[in-house]
């Protein structure tokens, strides 16, 4: 599941409520900003992380895994925004 993939969906599905779907999908486009390489690398990575909290040194530093595992899985980094990065290329 990932956002930009609600906008080929949403886009399928347009009715009565044309305009009340299309703000949606302006607000799905434009809360996804990491795509391709970039979510598979946060989620591998995130994963890697976490996994420290139950084996090697089991130290609680590994939760921060969350952060990259929910990015990625999300789609949406909350950084880029700031920095004026989008890797998303649906949104492009």
């Amino acid at each position: 599941f990932h956002l930009c993939d609600l906008i080929t969906y949403y886009q399928v599905c347009l009715t009565d409520n044309q305009l009340i779907v299309s703000q949606l999908l302006k607000k799905v486009i434009i809360m996804c900003n990491v795509g391709g390489i970039d979510r598979a690398l946060r989620i591998i990575v995130g994963l890697a992380i976490l996994s420290l909290a139950f084996i090697g040194p089991q130290t609680p530093w590994a939760w921060l895994g969350l952060v990259p595992l929910i990015t990625g899985v999300a789609g949406f980094c909350p950084v880029y925004p700031l920095i004026g990065f989008n890797s998303c290329k649906k949104n492009a």
